[in-house]
């Protein structure tokens, strides 16, 4: 977590990926890694995978996603057209 968030920091996202991915599939249910991932994929033109990585997160930890709230913070606004179309935001 603190590597990826680190390589994150200095806008090595595909560096982020490499490390995040490994460990999310050693400890699936470790929530703080999928925002990473999923903040990853979206700096790297992936919205598709960030958004699949968001909902593997919902699945995995049980966590509750706020879809309207996540599409206002600037990083993932380019979802939105997308959550609409799966009708998660109107």
């Amino acid at each position: 977590w603190l590597a990826t968030t680190l390589s994150m920091t200095e806008g090595k996202y595909s560096a982020a990926l490499s490390q995040a991915q490994p460990a999310l599939a050693r400890w699936p249910a470790e929530a703080r890694l999928y925002p990473l991932v999923s903040q990853s994929y979206m700096k790297l033109g992936e919205a598709d995978k960030a958004l699949t990585t968001l909902r593997d997160m919902e699945q995995r930890t049980h966590a509750t996603i706020d879809w309207k709230a996540l599409v206002q913070e600037p990083i993932y606004a380019p979802l939105k057209p997308r959550l609409q179309q799966l009708g998660f935001l109107p």
